[in-house]
Formats: C-alpha cells, structure tokens, sequence
C-alpha cells in the first residue's frame, strides 16, 4: 500500500469495527513500518501465507473479503419453478413408489425431466435455498425387536401419571 499513508491507515484503524478487517490493516500498519512477514506472523499470530495474501491484494478496500458466489445454478428459474411444484405435488405424482421425497430420488427426477446431473451435496445445498428441510429416519436395526422396545419404554421412561410426586409436597 504504497499510496497510503501510517496517519491513514492509523485513523482507518482506530474507526474500523469489523475485527478481521482490523486485524488486516494491522498487518498493513506493521508492514509499512518495516516489520517483516515473519514478525508480523508471530504477533498476529495467524500464518505467513496468509499476512503474504493480505498484503498483496490490500487496499483500504481490500480489508474485507468479498463473498464467494460458487458456481452457477445448473437449472434455469422456469425449471426450479418447475421442480418446486412437482416437489410439491409429492414423489408419488412424479412415479416414484415412496411417498416422501429423498435427495437420490430429487437427483433421479432432475435426471429424468431436465437431463441434469447433480451429486446429492449439490442436490442438498439446491433444495436448501429453494426453503425445503429435511429430516432423516432414525436408523433401526433388523433384528431389534421394536414392539418390545416400545412396551419397555412405555413401562420405564413414561412417568406414572396415577401417583403424585413426594417431591414436589415439599415444595411451599
């Protein structure tokens, strides 16, 4: 930052409120005041490539990090308009057997209407930002015996509802 002065970048500092940008005009400061990488590394304590990367693409701008949009979505708006009604309208609509929409079967119904792949991380983020949540089953055991776990919970975790609490007669 060679067209910036200490004065400035001291005032800069003393309004900025963000504390990584303040952390990055540290930096600056002390390299402008002859500080090596190196010394800045160990007082800042963040890494040598790191303080190299603030430095080199600083400006009084450059302090904050500009978001990271990621790649484009692979579906036009009038497909995801498309897709949210048959989310919508349920799997079972779509010829699908289960009556409850799974991201493989979301990738296999893209696949099918619009030629489109997607991985399931893909497929997840998509269906995140289009404001559907999930939930995934439990897992289960094959052999559990899940009528008899059902009667032991009901027996040993449910609170008698017939006997009153000796605690709370203690209570004022």
């Amino acid at each position: 930052m060679p067209n910036v002065t200490e004065e400035q970048l001291i005032s800069v500092i003393k309004e900025e409120k963000n504390v990584n940008a303040h952390n990055r005009l540290r930096a600056a400061l002390k390299r402008k005041k002859g500080m090596t990488l190196r010394q800045i590394e160990a007082i800042l304590d963040k890494s040598f490539g790191m303080i190299g990367k603030w430095l080199h693409y600083m400006g009084l701008a450059g302090r904050y990090h500009d978001a990271h949009p990621g790649a484009a979505c692979k579906l036009k708006p009038e497909q995801l308009v498309e897709l949210r009604k048959n989310m919508v309208a349920g799997p079972v609509e779509c010829g699908f057997e289960s009556g409850m929409w799974t991201a493989p079967m979301v990738i296999a119904h893209v696949h099918r209407k619009f030629d489109i792949e997607y991985k399931r991380g893909g497929m997840e983020g998509l269906l995140r930002r289009m404001g559907f949540s999930w939930r995934r089953a439990r897992p289960r055991h094959p052999k559990a015996a899940f009528e008899e776990q059902k009667e032991e919970f009901k027996h040993s975790w449910l609170p008698n509802t017939n006997t009153v609490d000796t605690r709370m007669s203690t209570l004022p």
